[in-house]
């Protein structure tokens, strides 16, 4: 996908692992799901990496007038084998629920 601003050392161009759409009914707008998987260790940087591929991105950005903003309708999905829960010591990192709301509409419970 192509990025208005550079991200993370990337300059003009991210890539991510599937992109795909959903039409829940006929008369519903479609959902888009971008997801990005990584293997090894992965902690909060990297998920704010992410959403920021998905901020500055051509395809799924809006700009408010809070700012820019991942596009209504699209999902990031962000898969992962291990997550580092821990940062700092009194950081809100080190709960659990601190990583269940990263992602916008996740409502999973552990």
């Amino acid at each position: 996908m192509f990025l208005l601003k550079g991200v993370g050392g990337r300059r003009s161009t991210a890539e991510v692992d599937r992109v795909w759409e959903v039409t829940p009914e006929v008369f519903a707008p479609p959902i888009t799901y971008v997801l990005s998987c990584k293997w090894g260790l992965v902690n909060k940087k990297h998920v704010d990496d992410f959403m920021e591929v998905l901020r500055w991105s051509k395809g799924f950005r809006v700009d408010t007038l809070d700012g820019r903003k991942i596009k209504q309708g699209v999902v990031g999905v962000f898969a992962a084998s291990s997550f580092n829960l821990k940062k700092t010591s009194g950081s809100r990192m080190n709960q659990p629920s601190a990583w269940r709301s990263m992602l916008p509409g996740a409502t999973s419970s552990w």
